[in-house]
């Protein structure tokens, strides 16, 4: 009987959906946050260590990889408002 109970939350396909876009938005918020963590972090090590900016190709690639992060981060929010959007139509 609780294990039908339970699972009686999820009934309506609308429902699956709408949790499933919310796992978009979290994982994309996560994500976007753990990189910004990460800058500051980094950020403060240097400074703290007194030690000379990143140079050429390690800067270079540091800047690529937190744009490609922020990237997929910002695509699972955008994700998840497009499938939250089409759980209102079912």
């Amino acid at each position: 009987m609780s294990l039908e109970a339970s699972f009686g939350v999820f009934a309506h396909p609308a429902q699956l959906v709408n949790a499933l876009a919310l796992l978009f938005v979290l994982v994309g918020g996560l994500l976007l946050l753990a990189t910004r963590w990460r800058e500051q972090l980094g950020r403060a090590r240097m400074a703290e260590e007194g030690a000379p900016p990143l140079a050429g190709d390690v800067l270079v690639q540091f800047l690529q990889m937190n744009r490609q992060f922020y990237q997929l981060g910002f695509a699972c929010l955008v994700v998840g408002l497009l499938v939250s959007l089409a759980s209102t139509r079912l």
